[in-house]
């Protein structure tokens, strides 16, 4: 091919680029939203959250109703406005549009959906996100999921039966939580903190620390905790396995590459 060819060819390339990008920029461009909504708690036992990008945050309120909040940016063009919506005992908060990989960076800036709940028992709450960070406070509830594939999950001040905790890429922290505890992250470290050990837990992480700490000595409890590479302690004792009592409450933790600590 001559230099000319090469040269035009070359021309072509860029000049394609540079009109991709003003077609597809309005397209991508970040527009404001906000959105509030009002529902009655009086029927409500469960809450769904699940959106392709942004933070969710559940916080008590002394009102007798929910109040769901959206504000941030999102991209012109990607429909990605989480829609709330009452379907009889449940309340969702989903996103309209499936994940997309251009949904990152500059082309949808930070969202975050707040919901005020009033203090009752709830049956279920399931939160989702694929990109953000988790955080729930001073809640009662049956069973309550938090998953997402980038970002922290904090719990704090949870009451519950099943507690279930998990990142792809992120730190999982739960403070005060009552409940079956199952808490996992690929990379990030987990650290719980219970007044007493009343209920299972499971923490693993294949890339980072496990650190459980009780405010009560063990009486009825079976330690299982271990390390493929790092240090593993149990109130200052080094070791994988210890039974306190007849040890019917497990309490397990797993790391691939971290320590795995347990303490008062």
């Amino acid at each position: 091919m001559s230099k000319g060819l090469k040269l035009f060819a070359v021309l072509l390339i860029v000049i394609g680029l540079v009109g991709a990008f003003f077609t597809f920029s309005p397209y991508y461009k970040s527009i404001a939203v906000s959105d509030a909504k009002t529902i009655s708690a009086d029927n409500i036992t469960d809450i769904e959250v699940d959106l392709r990008f942004g933070e969710v945050v559940i916080i008590p309120t002394t009102s007798k109703d929910i109040l769901i909040e959206i504000k941030g940016k999102v991209s012109n063009g990607t429909k990605s406005i989480p829609v709330i919506a009452e379907k009889g005992k449940i309340i969702e908060v989903k996103s309209e549009s499936p994940f997309q990989f251009f949904q990152l960076g500059f082309f949808n800036p930070e969202l975050k959906v707040t919901l005020h709940v009033p203090k009752k028992q709830y049956e279920q709450i399931r939160v989702k996100t694929e990109l953000g960070d988790i955080d729930i406070e001073q809640l009662q509830v049956n069973t309550v999921e938090a998953a997402t594939k980038l970002g922290d999950v904090d719990m704090q001040d949870v009451k519950s039966t099943s507690v279930v905790a998990k990142s792809d890429l992120g730190k999982i922290e739960l403070a005060q939580v009552e409940g079956d505890i199952n808490a996992s992250t690929k990379l990030g470290d987990v650290d719980i903190a219970v007044h007493e050990f009343a209920y299972p837990i499971n923490a693993h992480t294949d890339l980072g620390d496990v650190d459980i700490k009780t405010k009560v000595e063990p009486k009825n409890v079976r330690f299982d905790v271990s390390s493929e590479l790092g240090k593993v302690k149990v109130f200052n004792q080094s070791g994988s396995s210890f039974v306190y009592g007849q040890g019917s409450i497990v309490i397990k933790g797993f790391s691939e590459l971290g320590d795995v600590t347990v303490s008062k």
